[in-house]
């Protein structure tokens, strides 16, 4: 997935600097049944990442 991630820069200067991202992953697993997954993991979408 990361290798096909199309990166753009931030500025369209000539002089490269190193940019810095953050990525996040939310995986959903287990819980009591499947319902319960989905609904823990459209919760977890929407903490803010920090």
């Amino acid at each position: 997935m990361l290798k096909k991630w199309k990166w753009l820069p931030v500025s369209s200067e000539v002089n490269f600097t190193v940019e810095k991202r953050t990525l996040r992953l939310d995986f959903c697993m287990g819980g009591e049944s499947t319902e319960q997954s989905q609904k823990d993991c459209i919760q977890q979408t929407k903490l803010a990442c920090s």
